[in-house]
């Protein structure tokens, strides 16, 4: 494997660029796949409020249930992906970062050492500090959005289904 110790100030510039710009991509990229997860769910709640205010029947209700549950699916997979790419960047910046000799300031990882220090400061939580700020993260709080809806859907659809089937 080569050594990368020796890369000109230029080259780590370059890669630095390069991993910085792949990060800010698919990070913003996850948060508009998100929005538009938001506002697809929205719009199909909205769709099964009016089906049943309007009676237009128990399939079309149940279409919609199947529906939140499947594009709550769909979007899981694809946040799961984007968050690996993101987490690729992570990687190479850290990769990056590692060839510096940057002080330990107050027992963490010097600031400039963006995600050696988040990594830090997340592991030394503990107790309540870390359910309130470490365990509650982008990907905790989008798969608990993701699940609560998947599920939600199914048990909606599946209640519309046994009610009429209990009829």
């Amino acid at each position: 494997m080569p050594d990368f110790s020796d890369l000109t100030e230029e080259q780590e510039k370059t890669f630095r660029a390069q991993a910085w710009s792949y990060f800010a991509l698919h990070a913003g990229q996850r948060m508009q796949t998100f929005q538009f997860y938001v506002t697809l769910i929205t719009a199909l709640v909205g769709g099964a409020i009016v089906l049943a205010k309007e009676d237009f029947g128990r399939i079309g209700l149940e279409a919609i249930g199947a529906v939140i549950t499947l594009m709550s699916y769909v979007f899981w997979k694809l946040d799961c992906r984007i968050r690996t790419l993101i987490k690729n960047a992570e990687g190479a910046l850290k990769f990056l970062d590692h060839f510096h000799a940057l002080p330990v300031v107050n027992g963490a990882p010097h600031p400039l050492d963006m995600f050696a220090r988040d990594d830090a400061l997340r592991q030394r939580r503990t107790g309540l500090m870390k359910f309130v700020s470490g365990d509650l993260s982008y990907s905790n709080c989008f798969n608990l959005v993701y699940v609560t809806f998947g599920c939600g859907g199914a048990i909606f659809g599946g209640a519309v289904l046994l009610s009429h089937w209990l009829k």
